[in-house]
């Protein structure tokens, strides 16, 4: 269990929340790392599956997308020790043709149903762009796969990293609103958190960073707790804290 309590009488801000598993409870903390694949020496790696994806040595290296239908998809790993997944990688256009991204998606059952995580940026030229798409659920059947059904230029991805995401709380997501102090159960970034004498806060007043923070009463009784068992442990916490407005402290 996780729980937030302000010692001050003031209200308090808190905009952004970091929750890593550490086996030491260390201030240095190193995500597991599942995939490192550069893409680089012209091969598929091993274990891995493709259609439509032509490996490339020249420019460094690089695996081009030549269709609408290419894939790139990871050997099944177990992701059930994990909260959320980061997909890291860098992306280019190579050829004419209009821009889009890259899209990242996911299975769950071995790559029987799959799931649309997220989108890379999109790059209009050949210069690389750095990419982050988290993936929000995880099983221990479960792959990853890179595709560009939404983009009519051809391209080219390389320097894949696929490790352990950090649980990051921002406040941001869909549905992660609350505009009372009354107690309630508020799902934010996948968990389930009571929020007690908390709201969460849009006020100009209220520091951000973004468009939401959580804003605590200041009085006793007033907390925010972690209500749900988070896969993989807690570990370390670091989070982003002021007071509001001009609160005394």
């Amino acid at each position: 269990m996780v729980s937030f309590f302000p010692k001050s009488q003031s209200h308090g801000l808190l905009a952004v929340l970091w929750i890593a598993m550490s086996p030491f409870l260390s201030a240095v903390y190193a995500q597991d790392l599942i995939f490192d694949e550069e893409l680089r020496d012209g091969d598929l790696p091993e274990g891995w599956f493709q259609n439509e994806i032509d490996f490339q040595t020249a420019a460094e290296g690089y695996a081009r997308f030549e269709e609408l239908n290419s894939t790139l998809t990871t050997p099944v790993f177990d992701g059930s020790a994990y909260q959320v997944i980061d997909v890291i990688f860098d992306v280019a256009k190579w050829g004419s043709g209009g821009d889009g991204p890259i899209t990242v998606e996911y299975s769950l059952n071995g790559g029987g149903i799959w799931e649309t995580a997220g989108d890379s940026p999109i790059p209009d030229n050949a210069d690389y762009l750095p990419a982050l798409v988290k993936v929000p659920f995880t099983s221990d059947n479960m792959q990853v796969r890179f595709t560009r059904p939404n983009s009519p230029s051809r391209k080219r991805l390389r320097d894949v990293i696929i490790q352990e995401g950090v649980y990051i709380i921002d406040f941001e997501g869909p549905g992660e609103t609350k505009g009372s102090y009354a107690e309630a159960t508020v799902t934010l970034s996948g968990l389930d958190w009571s929020l007690d004498n908390v709201l969460i806060g849009t006020l100009a007043n209220d520091f951000k960073n973004g468009n939401r923070s959580v804003r605590f009463l200041g009085q006793d009784g007033t907390n925010m707790t972690l209500i749900q068992d988070k896969p993989g442990g807690i570990g370390s916490i670091s989070f982003q804290y002021r007071r509001f407005g001009s609160d005394g402290t």
